[in-house]
């Protein structure tokens, strides 16, 4: 199977239908972040849109970084 015939399959059509019509509006989601570490309270996530979600993306991270003479948490 190629792209166009992939593309072409109804299920697939119909998916990019529906998702195209959630991009601005129509989505509708929320739930709650649980707190790690020292974070001492549960916050509230929502996004109207999957662009809206897309905005908001976030993915903390951090790491001991072991390179060099001392050992440093890198965050971000």
């Amino acid at each position: 199977m190629n792209k166009q015939q992939f593309l072409s399959e109804p299920g697939v059509r119909s998916f990019i239908g529906w998702f195209i019509s959630k991009m601005d509006a129509g989505f509708e989601h929320t739930y709650c972040l649980i707190p790690k570490g020292k974070k001492p309270v549960t916050e509230l996530w929502s996004c109207t849109s999957i662009f809206n979600a897309f905005e908001q993306y976030h993915w903390p991270f951090s790491y001991k970084n072991l390179m060099g003479d001392r050992e440093d948490t890198i965050s971000g």
